[in-house]
């Protein structure tokens, strides 16, 4: 979600993709003022709204090509900035409790993932 900050008439004067000490509101991708305010049309916010449900699952895919990387010894996690490394990390723990969870469901039955 994007976080943004407002001017004293309440008009954004800045878009931010993380919540910080000036922006604390969130605005949905495809507000109105928001896609104003970035000069963008209908269509293009359409287009938007595309490219951030396959950046999600893109992300996934990255993940996968630098845990191959790592486990070739291709690429290293020291080689990473921490706070990547961090994410990286808790990315993967969650993805292992998933897959432990599909894993436990009887009969074979998986859970659908988003």
């Amino acid at each position: 979600m994007p976080y943004v900050t407002r001017d004293s008439s309440g008009g954004i004067t800045a878009v931010f993709a993380e919540k910080n000490g000036e922006a604390v509101e969130s605005l949905r991708p495809d507000d109105p003022e928001l896609s104003a305010f970035l000069g963008l049309d209908a269509d293009d916010t359409e287009l938007d709204e595309e490219l951030i449900h396959t950046d999600l699952a893109f992300i996934r895919v990255l993940e996968d090509v630098i845990q191959v990387l790592i486990q070739k010894n291709v690429l290293s996690v020291t080689d990473l900035p921490a706070p990547a490394v961090r994410k990286l990390f808790s990315r993967w723990h969650m993805r292992s409790q998933l897959v432990d969870l599909i894993d436990e469901q009887p009969d074979g039955e998986a859970l659908p993932i988003p």
